[in-house]
């Protein structure tokens, strides 16, 4: 009988060989764990939960698609799309939704003075969008023709 221990590491998780009982032996979330091979026990290690990362809620501005909506919201936890493309929970008015990270903007004192100023921009081209729209309803359409057979 062999007195060498055989040790392996795994994703910093060290396992450790127990020849008495014929099992790998490691320590995965605090709790001691063993499996039948070690291969399995690499298995377990890379398929055990990730642990979670603290949400650290803050306030953002939130840019619509268009650039025509800056909504104040709330962000939550962080992930990613299907593309790998960052991405954060949001939460507004009692409603989530998950938006890419280029939309959210920090509000702090050097971006205060460019949210007004955005949102200044936005009024201004909503009262042209309302001019525009009285001008063109004032127009003179074309005259629809009486005699034309149907």
């Amino acid at each position: 009988m062999s007195t060498e221990i055989i040790k392996y590491t795994h994703q910093d998780v060290e396992i450790t060989y127990l020849e008495s009982s014929n099992q790998w032996r490691f320590e995965l979330g605090g709790k001691e764990r063993t499996a039948p091979s070690l291969k399995a026990a690499k298995d377990a290690i890379d398929n055990a939960p990730k642990p979670k990362r603290a949400v650290t809620r803050f306030p953002a501005i939130l840019v619509g698609w268009a650039g025509d909506k800056l909504d104040k919201v709330t962000v939550g936890a962080f992930s990613k799309d299907y593309r790998g493309k960052p991405q954060f929970w949001v939460s507004n008015d009692g409603t989530r939704s998950k938006e890419n990270a280029e939309h959210l903007i920090k509000l702090n004192d050097a971006n205060a003075p460019l949210i007004a100023e955005a949102r200044e921009i936005t009024h201004q081209i909503n009262e042209l969008k309302q001019q525009r729209a009285i001008t063109i309803g004032a127009m003179e359409r074309v005259d629809i023709p009486t005699d034309e057979a149907d």
